[in-house]
């Protein structure tokens, strides 16, 4: 299990939740999903296996750190690992690097 405390997010600057998430190209659900305040093309999701059935087991809950922009993501454990994507992932993508 990698799941991430809310209140953490909420301090790194993440938005309240959204969610659950359904779609047909992933073998999971995304359950909840946090977008950054201030970089809104960064954010954290918690995923859940979708052959895992109906009733959600926390121990198979995922946390992942994407950044939206390039499509990069990481698996996170805590804030520590959140605050260290949030500072290598944090540029705008796509900006023309001068």
């Amino acid at each position: 299990m990698a799941t991430i405390n809310r209140d953490d997010l909420l301090e790194l600057g993440f938005e309240d939740s959204e969610g659950p998430v359904l779609s047909d190209n992933f073998d999971y659900i995304v359950i909840r999903y946090y977008i950054h305040k201030d970089k809104p093309w960064i954010g954290i999701e918690e995923h859940y296996p979708k052959n895992d059935g109906n009733q959600v087991d926390p121990s198979h809950v995922t946390s992942a750190a994407i950044n939206y922009g390039t499509k990069k993501g990481k698996i996170v454990y805590n804030k520590e690992e959140v605050n260290a994507f949030l500072s290598s992932e944090g540029n705008i993508p796509f900006k023309k690097q001068s």
